[in-house]
């Protein structure tokens, strides 16, 4: 290098490590180039690489490796390239390599040395080498360059069509296809536009027809590398920044017009979504492109004028749309029957046609019918097939539709707007189309709700390596909620329902409007508190705010939650429409979307058609053992479409009650939307102006039981997400319009969520346990089914429902409490008394539930915010006592109780205090307030006579407080025990026999006992506790009740001769008398009728009262009032039933009480009286004449005479007596009246008091006989019914009656008086009864009679029976020794006689019940019921007997003649009975063998008579003596004459001809005459006790049967006309006759042998 030449720039220096020529490889170079060659060759090494390191090696480390041998070394490589292509574009990469690493013009001369000396084709280093390298390459390029200028550029010759240059165009479209497969396109953008500028100007191409075919070529890879498009574009002749070409706009008008001008309609213009980047990047026109597209709004006439057209195309498209969904509707809500297409005929139908010829015109006629069907139904399918894809084929093809997709691609706004508001149904034509419009609305809202959202991670992350150009095309983004909504209502309003299919753009709206919300809300209660202090009001802002984002939520959220697939964003926007709006505002949207939006939008109504079609199928197939599947597709269907889904099946469960379960159970999966609109529904369904009584008056609709049962059934299930509060507003509004319809709505409620039962039909002892602690409450629960403890979760839900609400709690409470009286004002005269009774029976028993309920779950405190206080209740709102106490009786109670344990631990605590306390009691004063108003709150009580403290203190007290029983704590105890023991060993036994749901039944019960047990003991002492607390509250207010009562009685003997007469005062009589009237008034009376509990209560606190001694309290006038009042037939008239029920009770209960002290001396003595008994001698014998003691001053006060004496024992029995008389007078005047009211109160009463009364003989013979002819006379079958079954409660109690002259003390000419009187009575009744009888039995005859004549009329025969009226059958005669033979005589047996002892009552009832029932069967005439002397033999013509005949009518005469010598003939048409004379015949012969082998082991030397029995001896414990009776007396006797030729007489206890016997054993007894049996009563069915009719013994001899020896001998007849159910009937009661008798016997000492 010369000085003169400046010196060169450093070669920069290039760092790499090199792979394949690193310095050790240096050394020996040769081998270095075979090992790579041959890497090369094998593909393991590839060529660019390597090219890439000798690149490096020659322009920046030149000194390295000299210039030939990486000369050698790339030639080398191109030489052993395996693959004929790739070969050769190894230079051409070589080549391009090394012009892209050369930064440095001082490399230039040596690249080009090394190109030069590159073995490769010189097109190839002339085409991709630069200006640079080609000049160094050829000497004289500036005169080549200038000639080929001069023949070339300046000449005007240019190929427009392919065809005619061929070669240029394809190298063109291979030159831009190789650019898109070149992985390194972005770098060789520069010289690909350098060589389509060469191929144009040297293959003379026409610019147009390139920039078409490159326009071509680039839509292929338009999607792929849209970038490098736009950057080839940009670097291109026909970009115009800033300004459109129109040369290219014009031309590409006119390719899509030449192109739509071709009828091409089954692809779209292939170019358009590149044309629509042209577009968007300012080449092209939006108006020309868009006005050039399919369908054209415009015409071309002959003279090449446009003219406007007024196309129709895309409207027509929006019309089939909407035809295509009112289809699918149509098709989604029609059965499957619906659709069936038409039934195409077979070959076998030649019947159709022609009535059954088989002609040929009938066969033509067929062949075409079938023909035609055929063609029909062809077409009907190919048509319906064809219309199917038309829509969206149509769609597809429309070219203004496909730009606009590619519009909102690009996310062109406005241009997108512009064809929006042309055409804004054509989101509904396109999916496609909608969801385009979803993301440009997203990437107009991502901003923002970035903003709003900064902490929700947005989407995924797309994965590529390429980032899209659409990526980063601008779009103007919202800034704010106003700037959102405008957007919104913009683009989503086109869009409709399909917002719904951008899960992610739904989400982020819901969470914007949630976030400007509550936004709104804090600034606005923020404001709030500010303005308080100012006085202004900031709250219309929120309001405004939330009337804005309604109205957004309304038109474009709301309608698209049925097209949601996903139930997070549906649970994401409830929540925010929950938290933010009303009750009222959700039900005016849900009801706004069923009644209009469902109805008037096309989509929504078609997908509420599939929607419904589905859930009805999904009930069809509902049942338990698919609950679960069914339950989950029910809640797919529900989540987003709710509305529909719970008003379809609540439309089912209204007819059909059998869904309510299973839906409950479907109910566990719904979400919370779904839970508010099951509620909105409901309330729809119950307020749908619908009949909700049935006819009657008394029974609701099915539809809304249904419903209600369902309600209350699914509010237990899930109480926490089911809604109670709007429909507790529901039924109050209802309440106080005076509606009574949804209080079953109420019942049902409280009755399933409380778990609470009725305290209906318990008897004293459930009462009594149910008043006790906790442990002996849950043994009835379980006995009546309580689930209480098991329901106060959903019972606390209830309750706060009930609070929370608008404190409902005291509005409800009161408006229930008015039902009962509201009822009976505003029925009119037409409401039967029976329903109106009953339904305020109803509505009293759900006010019970609901104080029981709020007594077992409201808190004291609580309770005494949210209720009315009790002077208000009482005042104010007239609320009756009774119930104000009785829901606030517990909460005084705990007040009260708190109160006394304060006074008792000062008390501990100060001795002195303590000392004093004696003399000075601590007054409690928790209802003082409610003391003091009692006066003007109930004027109508006289105070004067009455305290109010007393009036309080009766009321506030509970049957829990003032009873106490330590024998019911250690009885149940023992019985707890015992059942657990019980339970585990019957757990142990059937362990593995024991099904999985028994097991779990009885480990359950086992837990439940367990515990009881476990606290029973404690209940114990704490129950003992509180129960002495109450008697020392007593204790300290009992003076303070009656004062002025007690303190004339106090002055004693200066008052007791005053009189009202006298005028010179108010005796003590009439204070004590008025002051029971008060109490009896206002206190006892109804308190007693409220409830059971109560009745008790009241029974408990008069005899607590008495023990007590309370001063100025008359136990005595106060039963005197109860009994002789004269007020039960009124009380009765204006009772409902279960008033009466609890009135029994009350009365049952007392008279219980003072039975007890009738029975026992003793006891009447300590706790009447108060005294021992051997203190009380002198007032026991004070009317005893012959006593001269005086008696000493008793203890207790309430059981003193107007004398100041007490009433002693025998005055009060027959007090008691005279009590027992009055009632049974009143009762008496009750049963008489025939108002409905009145007297099925009676006996409702009466019923009660079973038990306690009647207890005397002749009171209860009366009432049965009042009874029974209430039963026989009263036209109304409840009442028939009832006295009937009355009428057996009383004869079955009859046993314990007692005379009247055991019942007190009485004189002996009165008691011989009275049994004369009964004597006669019983034989008056006996006479009337065998007349009855007499009657009977002659209609009975006279009706066999004609049966018999018509049945002789008729000689037809049974088949094969016919022979059997020859037979002849001799009764054998009977000696005159033989006492015990039933034989039929000239002269029938009196049916009665007056030397028989009397009948038993209950003998007479089943005498008049068998009279009752019409009977067809043959009767033979009576016998004496009580023969006492020997029977009759065949011989004699009269019955002889002491007792006196009775006579009988000429028909039963004539039917007793003797017939022992003349053949029996059974009727000729009685198929029955020759069928059964057959089986006689057998099983008498089989009887005779077991007898003659029983008879030779048990022989005796005189046996006139055996008597055999078939026994039914079934195997019983030995323990049970009544078992073994029965038993003994379920026999059927079977009497055989010994040496005689008369045959067997069979017994009649059985229908069947085999004995009915268990064991197979046939036992017999030598029977005694019957002068030697005992006199037993008379049989108490007449029916039963008839011998055989002479005509009866004629015909066949297998009817008569001799009667039971255990009930007079009375023959017995079994008729075989009669059913089988009689035949048992009869049978049961001749067993229980028989063993009566057989009993009689043993007590008499003449017992029957039985072996």
């Amino acid at each position: 290098m010369s000085e003169q030449e400046p010196a060169p720039p450093p070669v920069p220096t290039f760092r790499h490590e090199m792979e394949f020529l690193p310095d050790s490889s240096l050394e020996n170079w040769t081998q270095t180039v075979d090992e790579l060659s041959k890497s090369v060759s094998m593909k393991k090494i590839n060529c660019t690489d390597l090219f890439y390191e000798i690149a490096i090696n020659l322009l920046f480390t030149p000194d390295r490796i000299q210039l030939e041998q990486l000369l050698s070394l790339s030639n080398k490589i191109i030489n052993v390239v395996p693959n004929l292509k790739e070969r050769q574009d190894a230079p051409k990469q070589l080549i391009i390599i090394l012009q892209t690493l050369n930064t440095s013009n001082n490399n230039n001369l040596k690249v080009a040395q090394f190109v030069k000396n590159l073995k490769a084709d010189e097109g190839t280093k002339s085409l991709f080498a630069n200006n640079t390298i080609i000049r160094s390459l050829m000497p004289d390029f500036q005169k080549q360059y200038y000639m080929d200028a001069k023949q070339n550029s300046h000449g005007v010759r240019s190929f427009t069509s392919l065809h005619e240059s061929s070669e240029g165009y394809g190298k063109l479209i291979a030159e831009t296809a190789g650019l898109f497969l070149n992985s390194n396109a972005y770098s060789m953008v520069n010289y690909y536009i350098q060589a389509v500028d060469r191929l144009m100007v040297h293959f003379e191409l026409d610019p147009n027809r390139c920039f078409l075919i490159l326009l071509s070529v680039f839509s292929h890879y338009l999607d792929q590398h849209e970038s490098l498009i736009l950057q080839i574009l940009r670097m291109s002749q026909w970009w115009r920044p800033a300004n459109v070409n129109h040369t290219v706009n014009g031309l590409i008008v006119a390719y899509i017009t030449n192109f739509q001008s071709k009828g091409i309609h089954d692809r779209p213009v292939p170019e358009l979504k590149l044309i629509t980047l042209l577009v968007k990047e300012g080449i092209l026109q939006f108006d020309s492109v868009y006005h050039c597209l399919k369908p054209l709004e415009y015409e071309i006439n002959t003279n090449f004028n446009i003219t406007a057209v007024d196309n129709k195309t895309i409207d027509d498209l929006y019309d089939l749309y909407k035809t295509e969904l009112k289809e699918k509707s149509v098709k989604s809500t029609a059965s499957a029957l619906a659709l069936a297409a038409p039934l195409v005929l077979d070959d076998d139908d030649d019947n159709f046609y022609g009535g059954g010829s088989r002609n040929k015109q009938s066969s033509n006629v067929s062949s075409s019918a079938k023909v035609d069907t055929i063609k029909a139904t062809t077409s009907a399918s190919k048509i319906e097939e064809k219309k199917k894809p038309m829509l969206r084929e149509k769609v597809k093809y429309t070219h203004k539709i496909t730009f606009l997709k590619y519009m909102l691609h690009y996310n062109m706004v406005e241009e997108s707007l512009f064809v929006l508001a042309q055409y804004p149904f054509l989101c509904s034509l396109d999916d496609q189309l909608a969801d385009l419009l979803n993301s440009l609305v997203e990437k107009m809202v991502n901003p923002l709700y970035e903003s709003c959202c900064p902490l929700i991670v947005v989407g995924n992350k797309h994965k590529g390596t390429e980032k899209k150009a659409t990526d980063t095309l601008s779009v103007s983004a919202v800034q704010n909620d106003t700037e959102l909504i405008k957007l919104c209502n913009q683009f989503l309003g086109f869009n409709g329902v399909k917002v719904a299919r951008s899960t992610s753009l739904f989400g982020k709206l819901v969470r914007v409007m949630s976030y400007y919300l509550d936004k709104s809300k804090a600034s606005s209660e923020n404001a709030n508190v500010i303005a308080e202090e100012d006085g202004s009001n900031t709250s219309s802002d929120y309001e405004s705010v939330k009337t804005v984002w309604l109205q957004f939520f309304r038109k474009l959220l709301y309608p698209a939650f049925p097209f949601l697939e996903n139930t997070l964003p549906i649970n994401e926007a409830f929540s925010v429409l929950k938290k933010h709006y009303s009750l009222e505002t959700r039900y005016n949207l849900y009801g706004e979307f069923q009644m209009l939006t469902s109805k008037n939008v096309l989509e929504i109504q078609a997908k509420t058609g599939t929607t419904e079609k589905k859930t009805k199928d999904i009930l069809k197939r509902l049942s338990l053992e698919n609950l679960t599947i069914m339950a989950r597709q029910l809640f797919k269907l529900s989540f987003g479409s709710p509305l529909i889904v719970t008003l379809t099946f609540l439309s089912h469960l209204e007819s059909y009650s059998s869904l309510t379960d299973l839906l409950v159970e479907c109910s566990k999966f719904f979400n919370e939307y779904t839970w508010d609109v099951l509620t909105f529904q409901l309330l729809n369904k119950l307020n749908g102006n619908r009949v909700a009584m049935q006819g009657d008056g008394l029974n609701y609709m099915q539809w809304l039981q249904n419903l209600t049962s369902f309600i209350g059934k699914i509010a237990k299930k899930a109480n926490r997400l089911f809604q109670l509060g709007p429909l507790l507003q529901f039924v109050l509004k209802s309440l106080n319009t005076g509606e009574t319809d949804m209080v079953i709505l109420l019942k049902e409620l409280i009755g399933s969520m409380s778990g609470i039962q009725p305290i209906h039909n318990l008897n004293a002892r459930q009462v009594t346990l149910l008043n006790s602690e906790t442990s002996l409450k849950r043994l009835i629960y379980m006995t009546i089914q309580d689930k209480r403890i098991s329901s106060m979760n959903s019972a606390e839900q209830l309750l706060k429902a009930t609070i929370s609400e608008d404190s409902m709690l005291s509005e409800l409470f009161i408006l229930l409490c008015g039902l009962p009286d509201s009822i009976v004002h505003k029925s009119g005269s037409h409401v039967p008394l029976k329903i109106l009774n009953q339904r305020c029976d109803e509505l009293s028993s759900l006010v019970h539930t609901f104080t029981t309920m709020v007594d077992e779950t409201c808190r004291t405190d609580l309770f005494q915010k949210s209720m009315i206080s009790a002077e208000l209740l009482i005042t104010q709102y007239h609320v009756k006592p009774q119930w104000v106490f009785q829901i606030w009786r517990r909460h005084w109670s705990r007040a009260i109780k708190q109160q006394q344990l304060e006074f008792k631990s000062i008390q501990g605590s100060n001795e002195q205090e303590k000392e004093t306390e004696n003399k000075v009691k601590k007054k409690i004063t928790v209802l003082d307030n409610l003391i003091d108003c009692l006066p003007q709150a109930i004027p109508l009580v006289n105070w004067k006579a009455l305290s109010a403290t007393f009036y309080a203190t009766f009321w506030q007290l509970s049957l829990y407080e003032i009873s106490f029983d330590e024998k019911f704590y250690v009885s149940e105890l023992d019985d707890v025990r015992g059942r657990i023991n019980g339970l585990g060993r019957n757990l142990k036994a059937r362990d593995s026999e024991m099904s999985k749901k028994d097991r779990t039944r009885f480990e359950y019960e086992l837990k439940e006992l367990s515990d009881i047990a476990e606290f029973m003991i404690g209940d114990e002492l704490k129950h003992r506790k509180n129960h002495e607390l109450t008697l020392d509250r007593l204790d300290q207010e009992k003076d303070t009740w009656f004062v002025d009562v007690s303190k004339k009685d106090s002055d004693g003997d200066e008052d007791m001769n005053t009189t009202e007469e006298d005028g010179e005062g108010e005796s003590t009589n009439d204070t004590s008398a008025e002051c029971i009237k008060q109490i009896l008034e206002f206190c006892l009376l109804p308190r007693l009728t409220h409830s059971s509990f109560d009745a008790v209560f009241c029974v408990k606190f008069i005899f607590l009262a008495h023990k007590i001694n309370t001063p100025g309290f008359s136990l005595l006038y106060l039963l005197n009032e109860l009994f002789a009042g004269g007020f039960l037939l009124s009380t009765l008239f204006t009772n409902t039933a279960l008033e009466t029920e609890n009135l029994g009770i009350f009365y049952q209960q007392v008279l219980e009480v003072l039975n007890h002290w009738r029975k026992n001396k003793s006891v009447y003595i300590k706790e009447a009286l108060g005294e021992e008994e051997d203190l009380m001698a002198g007032i026991l014998n004070s009317n005893d004449k012959q006593s001269e003691s005086e008696p000493k001053e008793v203890k207790l006060y309430g059981m003193k005479l107007p004398d100041g004496k007490s009433l002693g024992y025998e005055e009060f029995r027959k007090s008691l007596y005279n009590w027992h008389k009055s009632l049974m007078k009143q009762l008496m005047l009750s049963l008489d009246s025939t108002h409905y009211t009145t007297r099925n109160n009676a006996i409702i009463f009466t019923k009660n008091l079973l038990g306690s009364f009647p207890v005397i003989e002749d009171q209860g013979d009366l009432l049965r006989r009042k009874l029974s002819i209430i039963g026989k006379k009263d036209e109304r079958e409840d009442i028939k019914l009832a006295s009937n079954a009355l009428i057996g409660l009383i004869s079955s109690n009859r046993s314990n009656f007692i005379a009247m002259w055991d019942f007190y003390q009485m004189d002996a000419n009165e008691k011989e008086m009275l049994i004369k009187k009964k004597a006669e009575r019983q034989e008056a009744e006996r006479k009337r009864l065998a007349e009855l009888e007499k009657a009977r039995l002659e209609a009975e005859a006279k009706e066999r009679a004609e049966r018999v004549k018509k049945a002789t009329a008729n000689n037809s025969k049974a088949y094969g029976l016919t022979g059997l009226n020859n037979l002849q059958h001799k009764r054998p005669a009977v000696s005159s020794g033989t006492a015990n033979t039933s034989v039929k005589t000239s002269t029938p047996a009196p049916a009665t006689s007056s030397a028989t002892k009397p009948r038993t009552p209950a003998s007479e009832e089943k005498k008049e019940a068998t009279k009752t029932i019409p009977t067809t069967k043959p009767t033979s005439a009576p016998i004496s019921a009580k023969p006492t002397g020997p029977m009759p033999t065949t011989n004699t013509k009269k019955t002889t007997s002491n007792s006196s005949p009775t006579k009988t009518s000429s028909a039963s005469a004539d039917q007793a003649k003797p017939s022992s010598s003349s053949p029996t003939k059974p009727p000729p048409s009685s198929r029955e009975a020759l069928r059964a004379r057959l089986e006689e015949e057998k099983r008498l012969l089989k009887l005779k063998q077991q007898s003659s082998a029983s008879s030779k082991n048990n022989s005796r030397e005189q046996t006139p008579e055996l008597k055999f029995s078939s026994a039914v001896v079934p195997s019983r414990p030995a323990s049970s003596p009544a078992t073994t009776k029965s038993s003994l007396s379920s026999t059927s006797s079977i009497t055989i004459a010994k040496k005689t030729n008369q045959p067997a007489q069979p017994s009649s206890n059985t229908t069947s001809a085999r004995p009915r016997s268990t064991s197979g054993r046939v036992t017999y007894t030598p029977t005694r005459g019957v002068a030697s049996l005992p006199k037993l009563p008379a049989t108490p069915s007449g029916s039963q006790s008839q011998s055989h009719s002479q005509s009866q013994s004629q015909h066949s001899h297998q009817h008569q049967q001799h009667g039971r020896m255990g009930d007079g001998g009375s023959s017995q007849t079994n008729r075989h006309g009669g059913s089988r159910w009689d035949h048992r009937d009869r049978d049961r009661d001749d067993r229980k006759r028989s063993y009566d008798g057989y009993d009689r016997d043993q007590r008499g000492g003449n017992k029957r042998s039985r072996y």
